[in-house]
């Protein structure tokens, strides 16, 4: 039986948000949370494995949904559904550019809402992302892995490497490692793991991931086939 999605609600008017969250789990989905303000989201974001992220844009404080959609695609590479009032084209091409998986108009149609997370899961069945909770302390990281290039240790945190940025966190490389479902990066050295499907080319001593190259070492090229 598959796993129900978790979904994380992000609304400022409390009666529209428990209306969502008890029709979100009447509907078979999971809800991690509700969060008026941005403190409280990116504080259940980082606390528990989120699937789906509905984005009110205007909420109580002085950074709205806009800022929250910010930090997500620079930290988290979750996927964002925006809720808003506003239609305006100037609004929407703003919107545009923080790449939602789309937009509800508010108020919202019940049906619309779930037609458009349906969808949204269904597709991603054919285009899978594995996105891997990782817990370090009490907070919990979502790993894009397949946004995910490669992976350095450095003292007591590690690097992660995506297309367009870097993430840190408090965690070893091996201790990561182990939290993954299967041997999704190859250990080339103590301190570095590659995303196999981000070489470009491998030698005997060396491989190229775009135009960076890494050092095999020698207890690790075992875990590479040439």
């Amino acid at each position: 039986m598959e796993s129900q999605k978790n979904i994380l609600i992000v609304e400022d008017e409390v009666l529209i948000a428990n209306q969502i969250e008890m029709f979100l789990e009447h509907n078979g989905y999971n809800s991690v949370g509700i969060a008026v303000d941005y403190t409280r989201a990116i504080e259940l974001l980082e606390s528990n494995p989120v699937d789906l992220i509905l984005l009110d844009i205007k909420i109580n404080g002085s950074k709205d949904g806009i800022d929250i959609a910010k930090y997500v695609n620079q930290n988290l590479a979750l996927p964002f559904l925006f809720l808003t009032s506003y239609n305006d084209v100037e609004t929407l091409k703003s919107l545009k550019v923080l790449n939602p998986i789309g937009y509800i108009n508010k108020p919202i149609n019940d049906a619309t809402l779930l037609t458009n997370i349906d969808l949204y899961f269904s597709s991603t069945k054919i285009h899978t992302q594995l996105i891997i909770p990782i817990k370090s302390g009490t907070k919990t990281y979502n790993i894009n892995c397949t946004d995910l290039q490669y992976i350095e240790s450095e003292h007591v945190y590690t690097n992660f490497y995506f297309t367009n940025h870097r993430q840190s966190i408090r965690i070893s490389l091996t201790k990561f490692l182990e939290q993954l479902p299967n041997k999704e990066f190859i250990q080339i050295s103590r301190s570095t793991a590659i995303n196999p499907t981000a070489i470009n080319h491998i030698g005997k001593s060396s491989l190229k991931l775009n135009d960076k190259t890494f050092k095999i070492s020698e207890k690790y090229k075992s875990n590479l086939s040439f």
